[in-house]
């Protein structure tokens, strides 16, 4: 199956007004944008040779951001009024090459006005009271990355409204409870156009979205309706109408499916179209678009496997029973690794999440991807999983109940169709004293059964975080005593990273049997997850996904319980924090019962599931490590790094055969060596009798730090985070921000 033509920039349509009204002239209604090529894939099983990567952004009413100065938002009127000097600030988050930029504008009275970017002249264009459209073809040194500045100057005796613009696509998706999906803005009246070959039995799958406006909004109906044109044949093949108004709900986010197969083989011409009956309808009126529309093939069994992910927060390997551990706290994880490979020694490439999790999405370190610290956010430029499956004709959905992840802003999440998030606002019924909610991780799986429903037989990346053992360690019941003991005191069924720093401060006599009880709970979360991971494996049974696909579990990073002094992760690299279970089945059982000794790192990940799916990698700092699995060797992986920079501790470590190399910058400095096999829980630092070993060791280390310490200098999308306040209360949650 083609995709649609390739162009050379991608765009965001923002129609602050499509009809104008400042002028007596007749309004001159706007040309139909064409956006084929641009940010939808749109196209499942397409040529791979054609295929582009699709880019996730962001929208609601946030487009305004745009506007950094000059605009009169208060103006009540048709457009976006300027008087004297407007500036608009807009980034290329993905690649400055050349765009048409485009602008409709209208003026009262007539005049001239000059347009620049950033300091350049694009032109001069002369305004009349009918709006008039002007555009310039620019790229290359006009653009930058991030925060260009295209100015406006008009005269001071003129009012100018800008009532149509195309910038580059920044960012772009729209909320709808927990769920994320990216949103293409149509205000009303909108054309639309996209280029599409179906085949028999392609569908036409999209999402029609309105969402209210915290003020007055008009009284009417909104019509959604899509042409398709495959000349001679012209036929209106989907419509839907909402009406709004004073009683209209907050949100209405509606799917639709339309049958193409009466397009079969031919280029038609899909035209997305939206119409409003009734008064004015201006920007402030509620924000109108089609969701996520894609192409899909025929319904039935894709034979390329699929790809399942299931990540358990801060779960230590040595907490598995099929890693040894004496209790029984992972049976169903247990039997998916007689079916699949077990890795026996697996090394995370940072401590806690952001970084982490990263790394495995990317295949890179966290100096080279960008996601460090809690205030960084993924590269612009570095290529995702979901990305690039994403361009395979992949549908991709991600499940997650940790902001560290889910975070629009972070970039954790481009390449993913839809994102669907999980938290609990503070005095919710079902508040557990913290974060934790009695029954989210059931509810997050039982979206994503109905999920599973949707999709059966078809190409799927599912990336599903559960956030169940981090800490409060607070497990519902039954799994709140399935390990506990006879026990009295402050952590009888809850207990956080705080509370025990804040026992062990006050140095209790009886503070190991607090600690106890605290493990305890946590290997009752790990059971509870494995339960409903047991749960998740029967529904991919049922709906046809477990033997057709490549299912892994693993943990992003462990915790710590006093086994260096310390509790919880973020800031150390000892082995509790940073060793993972992981286990992998290959579709059919390939390889069941293997246990791999040899050791692999979180970015090793990608290009080897990359290679099981049968598709390419892109650059990484991984390696795949499949065709020796497949061929019964030992992996070869490179050098095993890690790296940590959370609130103020600053960490590189290095693992070469049975020994490791620990560095601290911060909060204080500090050299380690450890003999890992003779010492596996790293309490005896030889690093002064084995200078010949360390020394090497240290050079290696060194050359990496400073190569971090460059990448970081050189970043260029350094400006803060934007999160969101149900993102934030996540964190705060969590711990992760004070």
């Amino acid at each position: 199956m083609n995709t649609f033509p390739r162009t050379a920039g991608i765009f965001l349509v923002i129609s602050l007004l499509l009809l104008l009204s400042c002028a007596p002239e007749p309004a001159v209604a706007p040309e139909q944008v064409s956006v084929a090529g641009s940010y939808f894939d749109f196209i499942a099983g397409f040529d791979p040779a054609q295929a582009k990567l699709g880019r996730r952004t962001d929208f609601g009413w946030r487009h305004l951001r745009y506007l950094e100065s000059g605009f009169d938002l208060e103006d009540g009127g048709p457009g976006m009024p300027v008087q004297g000097r407007g500036v608009l600030r807009f980034d290329c988050p993905w690649g400055t090459e050349p765009f048409d930029m485009e602008m409709t504008l209208c003026a009262d009275p007539p005049c001239e006005i000059l347009v620049t970017l950033n300091g350049r002249t694009l032109g001069q264009p002369q305004l009349k009271r009918g709006a008039t459209t002007h555009g310039w073809t620019v790229g290359g040194d006009e653009l930058r990355p991030q925060n260009n500045l295209l100015t406006i100057e008009v005269p001071q005796s003129s009012i100018v409204r800008l009532n149509h613009l195309v910038l580059p696509l920044d960012e772009l998706s729209v909320v709808n409870g927990k769920r994320r999906v990216p949103l293409l803005p149509a205000m009303p009246p909108t054309r639309i156009n996209f280029q599409v070959r179906p085949q028999a039995g392609s569908r036409l799958l999209f999402e029609t979205f309105f969402r209210r406006p915290p003020v007055r909004q008009p009284e009417g109906v909104i019509e959604f309706k899509i042409m398709a044109v495959c000349p001679p044949q012209k036929e209106m093949i989907f419509s839907r109408k909402i009406r709004v108004g004073a009683e209209q709900q907050a949100v209405a986010m509606e799917p639709a499916e339309v049958d193409l197969t009466p397009f079969a083989g031919c280029d038609v011409q899909l035209i997305f179209i939206t119409s409003f009956e009734g008064e004015t309808y201006w920007p402030m009126s509620g924000e109108v678009g089609w969701g996520q529309p894609r192409m899909l093939p025929a319904r039935g069994v894709d034979p390329q496997p699929p790809l399942i992910i299931w990540l358990v927060d801060t779960m230590r390997s040595d907490h598995l029973s099929c890693y040894g551990y004496q209790r029984d706290t992972s049976p169903n994880m247990d039997a998916l690794a007689r079916e699949g490979l077990r890795f026996e020694r697996v090394s995370a490439q940072s401590s806690w999440t952001k970084p982490s999790i990263a790394s495995i999405l990317t295949g890179l370190y966290p100096s080279a991807h960008g996601a460090v610290g809690r205030e960084d956010r993924l590269r612009r430029g570095v290529t995702t999983l979901a990305e690039v499956l994403k361009s395979q004709g992949y549908t991709t959905a991600a499940f997650s109940a940790n902001g560290n992840f889910y975070g629009e802003d972070l970039g954790l999440t481009r390449g993913f169709d839809e994102v669907w998030g999980y938290w609990v606002p503070r005095g919710d019924e079902n508040w557990r004293g913290d974060e934790k909610w009695a029954g989210m991780t059931e509810e997050l799986v039982n979206d994503l059964f109905l999920w599973l429903e949707r999709f059966a037989g078809e190409r799927v990346f599912l990336f599903i975080h559960t956030v169940d053992p981090h800490d409060p360690y607070a497990p519902p019941p039954p799994y709140d005593t399935r390990f506990t003991g006879e026990y009295s005191g402050p952590y009888q069924q809850y207990v956080d990273v705080p509370m025990l720093r804040e026992h062990a401060a006050l140095a209790e006599p009886d503070f190991q049997r607090h600690l106890r009880q605290a493990v305890d709970l946590y290997d009752g979360e790990i059971a509870y997850n494995d339960a409903l991971f047991g749960q998740f494996v029967e529904r991919l049974r049922e709906h046809g996904f477990y033997d057709r696909s490549v299912l892994v579990v693993t943990s992003d990073h462990g915790e710590e319980f006093s086994d260096h002094d310390e509790w919880g992760h973020g800031h150390t690299l000892f082995g509790e924090q940073i060793d993972l279970p992981l286990i992998i089945r290959l579709p059919g059982g390939r390889n069941a019962g293997t246990v791999v000794d040899g050791r692999v790192r979180q970015v090793d990940l990608m290009p080897s599931l990359l290679h099981w799916l049968g598709l390419p990698a892109p650059p990484s700092a991984g390696v795949n490590i499949a065709d020796d699995l497949d061929e019964g060797r030992p992996p070869a992986t490179g050098d095993v790094l890690a790296e940590e920079s959370l609130d103020n501790h600053v960490l590189f470590s290095l693992i070469e055969g049975r020994y490791k190399y620990v560095l601290r910058l911060e909060p204080w400095h500090s050299e380690a060596l450890y003999d890992i096999e003779a010492d596996p829980r790293e309490r005896d630092n030889i690093i002064g009798s084995l200078p010949t070993i360390a020394e090497p060791m240290a050079r290696r280390v060194d050359t990496f730090r400073r190569e971090a310490e460059a990448a970081v200098q050189s970043r260029e999308d350094l400006e803060p985070l934007r999160l969101s306040p149900d993102e934030i209360a996540n964190l705060e949650a969590l711990g992760y921000l004070q």
